[in-house]
């Protein structure tokens, strides 16, 4: 059975330290008057719970389970696939960024560089970054879709927005070929 830590009483009704757990009390005046002699270790348990909340994402990555919908991790590239696919259905941007990187590529899907820009489009409109840098990318080197300058300094420029280290130099760059000198540096400066 177990007993105050103040007062030595025990009983069903006792309620354990909020903040470390480790012992109990009777009410709210026995917790007040051990404070003083449990501070010290309670504050150091309440620090090993917290580490301990705050890393258990990475232990069950560690573990092989998805952080994100606690079921076993994928074996396979196929699995790994569809695992994301799921994602890309619940609306993740960030699963539709890397989905259509894999498709770009070809790694692990049929290499299909529509769906690849059909996905950073989505991904885009949710506001991934790295998908506004790729089409931009694409854009601006005339890969896959035809060359617009236009598109792709708008694509690099809400990329930048969104704090793209590598869009904003891509803008300066772009701004120093136009020979606007000013803003280019202003976006190398940022970058």
């Amino acid at each position: 059975m177990s007993k105050c830590a103040a007062c030595g009483k025990g009983g069903d009704g006792l309620k354990a330290c909020a903040a470390c757990k480790l012992v109990k009390y009777c009410n709210v005046t026995c917790q007040k008057a051990h404070r003083p002699n449990h501070k010290k270790e309670c504050t150091k348990r309440a620090a090993e719970i917290f580490d301990e909340a705050l890393y258990v994402i990475a232990r069950r990555s560690a573990e092989g389970i998805c952080p994100f919908c606690r079921t076993p991790a994928p074996t396979s590239v196929e699995g790994g696939v569809e695992q994301i696919k799921k994602r890309v259905e619940a609306g993740d941007a960030n699963a539709m960024h890397n989905l259509g990187h894999q498709y770009f590529e070809g790694d692990g899907v049929p290499q299909d560089s529509n769906k690849a820009l059909e996905l950073w489009r989505r991904a885009a409109k949710l506001g991934r970054a790295a998908s506004h840098n790729n089409l931009a990318t694409c854009y601006a080197q005339g890969e896959v879709v035809e060359k617009d300058e236009n598109k792709a300094k708008y694509h690099w420029e809400r990329a930048a927005m969104r704090g793209s280290v590598t869009a904003r130099y891509n803008l300066g760059v772009f701004e120093a070929q136009a020979s606007n000198t000013y803003r280019a540096m202003k976006h190398f400066m940022i970058s």
